[in-house]
């Protein structure tokens, strides 16, 4: 085995923190997207605050998902935002806890 990519899998191994939920979001299968508030995805602090207002939105359940956000999510811009991300309050709290916490993260 390429001993590149035992070192790549050992620097990128995820640990319980980081695979926590920072909030959820909604996602549009028919549309290819998510829920946007203006330009940024929204991240609601919990499920049940992103089902209300996507109950409220959509009158048919299957029109939309929603999925968990972790850490790893914002920093690849799951939603194709360019990094622009509009978060409920405890989600945003969430959020720079985990940021104040150590990730070691390489460039390739």
């Amino acid at each position: 085995m390429n001993p590149r990519f035992i070192m790549f899998k050992k620097i990128f191994r995820k640990t319980k923190t980081e695979d926590e939920a920072i909030g959820y979001s909604i996602y549009l299968p028919d549309e290819g997207c998510y829920e946007y508030n203006e330009d940024e995805c929204l991240i609601f602090d919990t499920f049940e605050s992103a089902k209300e207002l996507a109950n409220t939105l959509y009158s048919c359940p299957s029109y939309h998902r929603i999925y968990k956000v972790t850490i790893h999510n914002i920093i690849d811009d799951y939603g194709g935002s360019c990094g622009g991300f509009a978060f409920e309050t405890a989600a945003m709290k969430k959020f720079a806890d985990s940021a104040e916490k150590r990730h070691n993260y390489m460039h390739y």
